[in-house]
């Protein structure tokens, strides 16, 4: 859809004015397929402050945190998509 990253900017301008916490997941997703993982990670951080039940930025954000070797903070974020998946959220 975003042209092999060509249009990464863009989308990235117009998901951050959204400033939902839907936006602000895709961002994280744009940012992590880009492998800037503390932006990723600061996306779905802001993403949970909009919407404490988004599993899957819980899940996204663990992995950014993975990547920067953060694995106790990793290990936790993990456990918390884990969380908000069993309780059916």
């Amino acid at each position: 859809i975003l042209s092999g990253g060509q249009k990464y900017p863009a989308a990235l301008t117009a998901l951050l004015s959204a400033d939902t916490a839907e936006s602000l997941y895709f961002a994280g997703m744009i940012e992590g397929a880009r492998q800037r993982w503390s932006d990723a990670v600061t996306h779905f951080s802001a993403a949970i402050a909009r919407d404490p039940w988004c599993r899957k930025c819980y899940y996204y954000m663990g992995q950014g945190l993975g990547e920067m070797e953060r694995y106790d903070d990793a290990r936790q974020a993990l456990k918390t998509a884990r969380l908000i998946e069993q309780r059916g959220r």
